[in-house]
């Protein structure tokens, strides 16, 4: 059975058994642009996940660690980030004590803490009735982390802090995992990041003794970050499950210095992965934005709900590959290094999504741009902002779904390196249309030129309209199939996005011309929208962004190139407001598909009837209620949020 309600999608959660109430409590930001302090307990005999509120005043936040003290019946938490971690978060450096039987945070205040910090791990020593903490980000955006190495001691009876400065030490690091084996009296840490690369190397630190030591077994799981731990006193092994494909678990002996790869795969997502060890059940509970139950003897049992892409609150790249009637979506993966991608396809009759396990993906990035063409069956990608090391690119890929694979292009010549741009496969054309977007960083250049791609000949050539939309990103473009034409509506105007347009344009390839269109009434102008081409009715269809005001309209509008009209629409069910979602139309069951990375976002469909069909988001009375609340605080946050990926290369 699967419980409802679930935490669904969480931004880096923590999570910690509580042996005396029988509960695993976990605790995660919402995945969206605004934390939220998300508390959460989980019954495994009931496989029943329980929302606690929002107790007290604890901040919301992303990447905090927690550590169940068993003396003295409390989960601790430290640190976290205010901001999605990759684009800026602030580090915080307070200590909280959660007490499930009162459903309470309460605030501790030790005379000194650790610096402030997200992505550090922590493990609770039962002998020596402290909760041990080592590294994590003391700084930010996440390119520039100066990664902590230092280990500090927490007396939650005391309410105090030491730092307990052994040497040598683990290298500094952060999205590390950590476990406390009672039988050895050793925290075993594992994995990790630092600016200069991924580890997997294996520590074990006595608190005893004040002492890391550097274990070198013979094998190791392969070196990642966003991984978890957690002691199994019944098999008297520690748990490692790892995100990185084939997001296997792991075992750890510490009395023979050796690790087991068990075989088994979990549906994970970075971002959501939390592990917990219940005692009462004898089993590992994983979170992966699924709920799974590790026996080590026995293999997973996954207690639903059924997998998806991730909430991580970063745009994927979607399609529809008409050829084996499915939507397409490529995600970033940062579990691994370096950074790589996910891939997944969507069947809108069965209402499931399936993770292809593609081969050889494309290097990890966000806002690229993607389309499928037909006449050569490929699905061709361009761009965006490749993870970490890679900066803004300028790579073109194929992906062959006969193959599972794909397949780096390389032409002879591209456009400049760019993302925030968007693309449209022009099928009478037979060519890829690629127009605007932003150079690195967006004050470098926002950019206003038009490329067509011809997949049979693997070239790019650069178009010269007399008369263009003047230069933008966060746009949103598709084709027209009935008028041969390539539609684009609003977006930013400059690198600011003081400037929120909301202009129709139309692109004839053929005559190499745009066409700036005077429809008597417009959405209002607004960025980060998605718009698809709903052919069986002959209308784009475009849903929700973000205006001017910084305001979250969640409405539906639909544009005749014929009568050169855009008409607001109200269907029956509507998403809540988003912006940076991703929208396709299915020929197949001809009806538009959105996908949005937020938590109460999800997959929804849209047709002749207006009606969605089983959506992975909340209900929509929640959406409604939530999503006007937060509306102006998310679209402000999205917007510092993402700027600050172009502005932290300036």
């Amino acid at each position: 059975m699967s419980p409802p309600p679930t935490p669904g999608s969480r931004s880096w959660p923590a999570m910690a058994y509580d042996s005396q109430s029988d509960r695993t409590i976990l605790y995660g930001a919402d995945s969206g642009s605004a934390p939220s302090n998300g508390t959460w307990s989980y019954s495994y005999a009931q496989n029943r996940w329980r929302d606690m509120g929002t107790p007290n005043l604890l901040i919301g936040r992303h990447n905090p660690a927690l550590a169940y003290d068993s003396e003295s019946d409390r989960t601790i938490l430290f640190g976290g980030g205010d901001l999605a971690p990759h684009f800026g978060a602030n580090g915080m450096n307070d200590t909280w004590a959660y007490d499930y039987d009162s459903n309470t945070w309460s605030r501790r205040h030790p005379a000194s803490d650790p610096a402030p910090r997200w992505g550090n791990a922590m493990a609770y020593d039962s002998a020596a009735d402290r909760v041990i903490l080592f590294g994590g980000c003391v700084s930010a955006p996440v390119d520039l982390c100066n990664a902590a190495g230092d280990t500090w001691a927490y007396d939650l009876n005391a309410d105090r802090w030491a730092a307990l400065g052994p040497s040598p030490a683990p290298p500094p690091r952060f999205y590390h995992a950590m476990a406390y084996d009672r039988p050895a009296d050793l925290v075993i840490l594992f994995g990790g990041y630092s600016p200069s690369g991924g580890y997997g190397d294996t520590w074990t630190y006595s608190y005893r003794t004040n002492t890391w030591t550097n274990v070198t077994p013979a094998a190791s799981p392969p070196a990642q970050a966003n991984v978890a731990m957690s002691y199994d006193s019944l098999a008297d092994r520690i748990v490692l499950a790892t995100s990185a494909p084939p997001n296997h678990v792991w075992t750890y002996d510490v009395t023979r210095n050796a690790w087991m790869d068990l075989g088994t795969p979990l549906s994970s997502s970075y971002g959501e992965l939390a592990a917990a060890y219940d005692s009462r059940a004898g089993e590992t509970i994983v979170f992966t934005g699924q709920t799974v139950a590790v026996d080590t003897f026995g293999g997973v049992d996954d207690r639903g709900p059924p997998p998806a892409p991730s909430r991580d609150f970063n745009p994927p790249e979607m399609t529809y590959d008409s050829g084996t009637d499915r939507i397409l979506l490529l995600e970033a993966d940062e579990s691994r290094w370096p950074p790589g991608s996910r891939m997944w396809s969507y069947d809108v009759d069965a209402n499931v999504w399936a993770n292809v396990g593609a081969v050889a993906l494309p290097r990890g990035r966000f806002e690229g741009a993607m389309a499928y063409a037909p006449d050569v069956g490929r699905t061709i990608l361009f761009g965006g902002y490749g993870l970490w090391v890679s900066g803004v690119v300028n790579d073109t890929w194929g992906y062959d779904s006969g193959s599972n694979s794909w397949t780096e292009l390389t032409p002879g010549l591209s456009p400049p390196p760019r993302y925030e741009h968007v693309a449209a496969y022009d099928s009478q054309s037979r060519r890829l249309i690629v127009f605007g977007g932003c150079l690195m960083p967006c004050r470098a250049g926002v950019l206003g030129d038009t490329w067509a791609y011809d997949p049979s000949a693997n070239r790019w050539a650069m178009m010269n309209p007399a008369t263009s939309p003047p230069a933008r990103f966060w746009t949103s473009m598709t084709y027209d199939s009935t008028s041969d034409r390539v539609i684009l509506f609003g977006g930013c105007g400059d690198a600011d996005c003081a400037l929120v347009l909301g202009d129709t344009w139309a692109y004839d390839y053929d005559s190499d011309t745009w066409t700036k269109r005077s429809p008597g009434a417009s959405p209002t102008a607004r960025f980060h929208h998605a718009m698809a081409y709903d052919a069986a009715a002959d209308r784009v269809v475009l849903f929700g962004g973000i205006t001017m005001g910084r305001e979250l309209p969640g409405e539906t509008w639909e544009y005749a190139f014929g009568s050169d009209t855009w008409t607001e629409t109200t269907p029956a069910g509507s998403p809540p407001p988003q912006n940076g979602h991703v929208m396709a139309y299915d020929s197949g069951s001809q009806r538009v598909v959105l996908w949005s990375p937020t938590w109460d976002g999800g997959t929804w469909a849209y047709g002749e009837g207006g009606v969605p069909p089983a959506s992975s988001g909340p209900p929509l009375i929640l959406a409604g209620v939530l999503a006007v609340a937060v509306a102006a605080i998310a679209a402000f946050l999205v917007v510092l949020v993402r700027m600050n990926r172009g502005r932290r290369a300036g």
